[in-house]
């Protein structure tokens, strides 16, 4: 997943739930992956990082403490990229040393070091959860060099995940859309039935709110069944 807290979404449209709707669609992504075992790659900055790591911790098996007992306890696969973030003067600058071909060989934070995740992971699939321009960039490399495999944008998290799905170029698609249109015709008959579910205020309510795990767990099933490969 590439993400980044709505504050950094500088230039480009704010989610619509704000920094709560990022961090719920964030750990949704997270559980939904974990779950199935699968592994997670995040691009973003420390404040994204940090919830990930806090979200696989649920997942990570207790192990014996007993001496002469087989330790089978199960690690949550998750890598971070892209934890350590430079000022504008400090990126500026090892920009430049990359463009003479004095930067470090592991590039910390330049808008290059995102292709890192597409060299090391191979992911077989990308979700796009607001995001900033380094977002954008490994969107677009990513759709440019996996063009088989699928992208997913959310667009009530604003920032490059909005403007990947208003590009008419782009080769995102609207998860939101299709499956919330999924559900909510599913349970269309209790609006219709005569019963306190039916009440037009709570309807609303259930129309403007986003079921992010919901979304996640859709997401994930569509990649599992795809050709594009599994999540391990």
């Amino acid at each position: 997943m590439t993400a980044s807290p709505s504050s950094e979404t500088v230039g480009f449209e704010k989610s619509r739930l704000g920094q709560w709707g990022i961090d719920q669609a964030v750990a949704g992504l997270a559980r939904a992956v974990l779950a199935e075992r699968g592994e997670v790659a995040v691009h973003g900055g420390p404040t994204v990082g940090h919830l990930v790591a806090m979200v696989a911790g649920e997942y990570q098996e207790p192990s014996f403490a007993e001496r002469g007992l087989e330790a089978v306890s199960r690690r949550p696969n998750v890598r971070l990229y892209r934890q350590i973030e430079l000022s504008e003067r400090e990126r500026q600058d090892e920009e430049f040393l990359d463009r003479i071909g004095l930067a470090a060989t592991r590039r910390q934070s330049t808008g290059t070091a995102a292709f890192d995740l597409l060299e090391m992971e191979d992911p077989v699939a990308l979700v796009c959860i607001g995001g900033d321009k380094q977002s954008m960039a490994l969107a677009k490399a990513f759709s440019n060099r996996f063009p088989e495999r699928l992208l997913f944008a959310l667009a009530s998290t604003g920032g490059a995940a909005a403007y990947l799905l208003s590009e008419a170029s782009a080769s995102a698609l609207d998860a939101e859309s299709t499956i919330l249109a999924e559900v909510r015709e599913r349970d269309r008959s209790r609006w219709e039935s005569e019963s306190a579910l039916g009440d037009k205020r709570r309807r609303i309510i259930e129309e403007e709110s986003v079921p992010y795990p919901i979304i996640m767990q859709v997401i994930v099933d569509k990649i599992v069944h795809s050709d594009s490969g599994d999540l391990y």
